[in-house]
């Protein structure tokens, strides 16, 4: 994992990287870069011929409004291209960056991911980089689960893999956007064990 806030940096990696893969392929080690604001088109060309991820975290939740002040309201309608970047196919990972920026609160970033909103409610992110809601979800799970080479044992439910199952206060694909970040588990279950568990489920609790 390579960290690279702008656009020019990652293409400065990706030059790096192209080098060695000339050596030595990387297609199969499951490099990624981490942040690239505001990646441009060709920045995900050439990530995907490479089989390089684009790992995305909310920071700009809490700063959005800092980039656009320092690069303009255009620039910021496709921070981060998430719809492009899948689009394209590249893999695109989900992240906090906490404790460096933000809560750990998964639900907060997802939010974010859906309205391109900042934390003081200014729509930064356009709509033509606005996911779905399953591919939001796959960001955090199948696509998580890739990354560490465990996509046959997690990231799904699916029969043979682990049983890593949250049960949550809200239906994801139906509450309002806004809501998405009071989400909560009630019922925690991780490799089949219960390791939490609130209400209605208090008595399963461990």
């Amino acid at each position: 994992e390579i960290h690279a806030s702008s656009d020019s940096s990652a293409q400065q990696i990706l030059n790096i990287i192209d080098d060695i893969n000339k050596i030595t392929p990387i297609a199969n080690l499951r490099w990624s870069i981490l942040h690239i604001d505001a990646a441009s088109v060709s920045t995900l060309e050439r990530m995907k011929v490479l089989g390089v991820a684009y790992g995305v975290q909310d920071r700009l939740y809490f700063d959005g409004e800092t980039l656009v002040k320092t690069f303009g309201a255009e620039h910021a309608r496709s921070a981060p291209p998430l719809k492009t970047a899948i689009d394209i196919g590249v893999m695109v990972l989900g992240g906090t960056d906490a404790p460096a920026v933000g809560p750990y609160n998964p639900w907060v970033s997802i939010r974010w991911m859906l309205d391109g909103k900042t934390v003081n409610g200014i729509t930064i992110r356009g709509p033509e980089e606005i996911p779905s809601r399953a591919d939001t979800l796959r960001i955090y799970t199948q696509n998580g689960a890739w990354l560490q080479f465990s996509e046959d044992e997690r990231g799904s439910i699916e029969t043979g893999k682990l049983a890593d199952i949250a049960v949550l206060s809200h239906d994801y694909m139906n509450t309002p956007v806004e809501e998405l970040n009071q989400m909560t588990s009630l019922l925690s279950i991780v490799d089949g064990e219960v390791v939490h568990a609130g209400a209605p489920y208090s008595n399963l609790t461990p």
